[in-house]
């Protein structure tokens, strides 16, 4: 006894807890398909029982984005708590203690967060934003080209050949 799993890439807890029963009954069917690997001597496993107990969840990842960018040279010089160093990394890392998080801020407004419960992920969001209000910097609205579609045959590659008047002229 004593094996652990980490199950990673869920959206939710049920989902990881799904996928924990998933990997346990896959490793059942292997184990009584293959018993002889059991009674190697080099794992000792007395019987070939595999069940998931004390499931929990002991990390999560989230990503958020703010409305607007973030001006981080003065984010860091108003909040002496979190760390930047822009020579090692692009992004302000910010650990918080009330809502066990630490908090990955980026210029662009991004925010990479991680803590151990769903719970505390918006609780820390909901701390960075008044910190991060005051930083703000309006995002630079990129312009793109619309291209003007029209539908004649003229403009359509598919109908264009060379040739006098758009007709092919057959070799005889």
């Amino acid at each position: 006894p004593g094996g652990k799993v980490t199950v990673i890439g869920n959206k939710s807890e049920d989902d990881a807890k799904m996928a924990a029963r998933r990997i346990a009954r896959s490793m059942q069917k292997i184990l009584s398909k293959y018993p002889d690997i059991c009674k190697q001597k080099l794992i000792k496993v007395k019987a070939v029982k595999v069940s998931m107990s004390n499931f929990q969840v002991t990390n999560v990842w989230a990503a958020s984005k703010l409305p607007w960018d973030v001006r981080l040279p003065m984010f860091a010089t108003q909040n002496r708590a979190c760390s930047y160093e822009p020579e090692l990394s692009s992004a302000i890392t910010y650990q918080l203690t009330d809502p066990k998080a630490c908090v990955r801020i980026f210029s662009s407004g991004s925010l990479v967060i991680q803590a151990p419960r769903i719970i505390n992920i918006q609780a820390a969001i909901s701390k960075i934003y008044p910190l991060a209000y005051p930083c703000r910097k309006e995002r630079i609205k990129v312009k793109t080209k619309v291209k003007v579609k029209s539908h004649s045959k003229d403009d359509d590659k598919m109908w264009r050949c060379s040739g006098s008047g758009g007709k092919r002229k057959r070799k005889n």
